[in-house]
């Protein structure tokens, strides 16, 4: 059996980093959201031609089942929180559970309560059965100006509607996910080609942090959606060139960012989990607690430390890992 190339669950186990960080630690909107875009951007470099029909039948289990779970998981913390802190956040919560982690479309008193990072599970999910779809299509330019069009569209409707199932955010994503599939398609990252795409998209990524602001979830690509596009294929080829030049499997810190990455998805649900409850939660907020920089960072290792709990528990329970999680080694 081929041995699985380390270098993607590194660059995925960083991203998962970055995730937790842009929740704990307030940083620059332009630099903290490229880590969403990896994480497409990857998933299309592994994406396979897979009917329709085949991907719902067996594909979106694979993403539908974990969401459900941590759902069913979350709600009785959320209970719990409700009968010790007197808070009336469920009803909230539900409703964010119903739009697909969304919170979009409700004026309740705890607006901001939503169980977060669980969007990208719905969003991911969408991007498959389109590109399912897409796949009619042979022709592979018309096919990109087709995603490229979604995404425009997506940015226009997500300006007047909400969001429910992520399904916008997903028709935005999709043009990442496609680049991913072009990159490994045409051997962009070892082949000429690339030396020829790599500089054209860095200068879009610099471009896009400094001048400008980009969120996947929330449709918005200030500068423009291609741009932001070739942006993201700048941070995908960088860390990819980082991570082939500088990680070492060996090393721990590696070997860390190499097993999140690839338990990447049970990254999410609990650290969606962790989202939800330190939003509902006022009295344990995460960032009310840890006001100076050096127990942000105490924070920030608690989130990471309790997320990758929650890997290691699951890499250890086979009913979790192959038949939630489909995880298989």
């Amino acid at each position: 059996m081929k041995e699985r190339d380390c270098t993607f669950d590194i660059m995925k186990g960083i991203a998962m980093v970055l995730v937790i960080m842009s929740h704990t630690i307030l940083m620059p909107n332009p630099f903290v959201y490229w880590r969403s875009v990896l994480f497409f951007v990857i998933s299309g470099y592994f994406a396979k031609e897979w009917p329709v029909g085949e991907f719902l039948q067996k594909g979106a289990k694979r993403l539908f089942i974990p969401y459900v779970v941590t759902c069913l998981f979350m709600l009785p913390l959320v209970l719990l929180g409700e009968f010790l802190l007197d808070v009336d956040v469920l009803k909230t919560v539900l409703k964010s559970m119903a739009w697909g982690a969304g919170r979009f479309g409700y004026a309740d008193k705890y607006m901001d309560i939503c169980i977060g990072p669980l969007w990208f599970v719905c969003a991911s999910t969408w991007v498959r059965i389109v590109w399912a779809l897409l796949q009619k299509i042979k022709k592979e330019l018309f096919r990109g100006v087709i995603i490229v069009l979604f995404g425009i569209a997506a940015y226009k409707l997500r300006e007047n509607t909400i969001n429910p199932w992520s399904i916008f955010s997903a028709f935005g994503a999709l043009g990442f996910f496609y680049c991913g599939f072009v990159i490994r398609k045409y051997d962009v990252l070892n082949s000429p080609k690339g030396k020829t795409v790599m500089p054209i998209a860095v200068l879009c990524l610099v471009y896009c942090i400094y001048f400008s602001s980009m969120d996947v979830n929330y449709c918005f690509y200030k500068k423009g959606y291609i741009v932001s596009l070739l942006a993201g294929v700048g941070a995908f080829m960088l860390l990819y060139a980082g991570v082939k030049m500088f990680a070492d499997k060996n090393v721990r810190f590696w070997k860390f960012l190499n097993f999140i990455g690839r338990y990447s998805l049970v990254a999410f649900c609990f650290h969606s989990v962790d989202f939800c409850l330190c939003s509902c939660w006022f009295p344990f907020k995460f960032w009310d607690l840890f006001a100076t920089n050096f127990e942000l960072c105490c924070a920030l290792i608690l989130r990471v430390g309790f997320v990758a709990l929650g890997c290691y528990l699951v890499s250890k329970n086979k009913f979790l890992k192959e038949r939630i999680f489909f995880i298989k080694d």
